[in-house]
């Protein structure tokens, strides 16, 4: 009886983390709590897709392996991965390989990879995030690049407020303008 609540628990957990709301493309979106905060205008920023959201607290690149796995076959016609920011959080050297094995299961998808805020951490941990940044940057898709934004902003004195309620995670305007950096990407596909 135990055994089968657990596996209950975690069939809920799981179907909450997705939805399946238009009709059009697939689009999948692989998360951290960034992701779950934001779901809903996500998903309302993105309603003329059948958009699926994996997305759970606390999540690095490789929590993210099986699901990636899993969720690759159909591939999706749009990815977007939203990961990394625990990775440099955690100090993971290991990031730039991890998103690479990510990314290498959807290449037959338009892949969106959004960059992390580099302005959250200390020395080693800017590093990470700026390798990481680099690297999304430089490759073969379509980059949301959340990191330039947010320098933008802060450089223009943040005039509507902050874009984040601890550094990481995003307030109201900090979640709409991350839905809108997705629309403006996944435009790109």
């Amino acid at each position: 009886m135990r055994r089968m609540m657990a596996v209950g628990v975690v069939l809920v957990v799981s179907l909450a983390a997705c939805s399946d709301d238009g009709d059009g493309a697939y689009l999948l979106v692989l998360g951290d709590s960034i992701t779950v905060i934001s779901s809903d205008e996500i998903k309302d920023k993105l309603s003329d897709y059948s958009t699926v959201i994996k997305a759970d607290s606390g999540r690095k690149l490789a929590d993210q392996f099986g699901a990636a796995s899993a969720l690759a076959q159909p591939p999706p016609e749009i990815i977007i991965v939203n990961l990394g920011i625990n990775d440099v959080a955690k100090e993971n050297a290991d990031l730039v390989d991890d998103m690479k094995q990510i990314l290498q299961k959807f290449r037959r998808s338009c892949r969106v990879v959004v960059t992390v805020s580099s302005h959250l951490f200390q020395a080693e941990q800017r590093q990470l995030a700026n390798e990481l940044n680099d690297y999304i940057r430089r490759g073969n898709w379509v980059v949301a690049d959340w990191d330039e934004l947010i320098t933008e902003y802060k450089e223009d004195g943040e005039p509507d407020g902050s874009l984040t309620t601890d550094t990481i995670h995003p307030t109201e305007l900090g979640k709409d303008r991350l839905a809108e950096l997705l629309d403006e990407a996944v435009a790109d596909c």
